[in-house]
């Protein structure tokens, strides 16, 4: 099965589809796929392909531009991952969690699987960076010419205590996870019928 054709009205090929594409990630979960959900919130699927009814697949943006942290701070805080990971998990990565009511404030909820190999990255502290960001006193991260200061910035990050291990640790807690890879698909649920095809596969 291709991931990039079209597929036919059959949703039964859903559960077929996620264990042939998405096998990382259903070993990383020990294929408790209903206790360990994962999802994104999204206003449209201008540049997603509709791979079957209620479900889509896109690819990880490259260079992804922040929808709200400033710029500058963007950049400096992927650079801090950079040199911790060696992945920039700002601008290369897509971003999931199991709080269905965090994910409101980006759109419509839906199920969310990375396609093939990934890496994640997540902290115990952060539920949101941006939020995190928005709570500091407005001076917190800047230099005394109003700029963005990386030692101050990396300090802030080293005491959010990321990590790029335990998965199930990092769904169960509800906050923000990054994930690099290069595509994943996200499923509209009730458009779907994904729970119950997969409950018949699973069977």
């Amino acid at each position: 099965m291709r991931i990039n054709e079209i597929l036919t009205e059959d949703i039964e090929q859903l559960p077929q589809f996620i264990m042939q594409h998405c096998q990382p990630f259903l070993q990383a979960i020990d294929y408790e796929i209903n206790d360990f959900r994962l999802h994104r919130g999204m206003r449209q699927h201008d540049h997603g392909t509709l791979i079957m009814p209620g479900v889509w697949k896109y690819d990880v943006m490259k260079h992804r531009r922040p929808k709200d942290m400033p710029l500058e701070l963007h950049d400096v805080i992927d650079s801090y991952f950079y040199r911790k990971t060696g992945i920039h998990f700002r601008s290369n990565a897509t971003f999931a969690t199991s709080n269905t009511a965090e994910i409101m404030d980006y759109g419509t909820g839906y199920r969310f699987f990375p396609i093939g190999e990934f890496s994640f990255c997540w902290s115990p502290k952060v539920v949101d960076l941006f939020k995190e960001y928005e709570d500091l006193p407005s001076k917190a991260l800047l230099d005394r010419n109003h700029e963005f200061d990386e030692t101050k910035v990396f300090a802030w990050l080293d005491e959010l205590w990321y990590s790029t291990s335990d998965l199930k640790g990092a769904i169960n807690s509800g906050h923000e996870i990054m994930f690099n890879c290069s595509s994943y698909i996200v499923i509209d649920s009730l458009k779907s019928g994904f729970y119950k095809s997969w409950i018949q596969v699973s069977k």
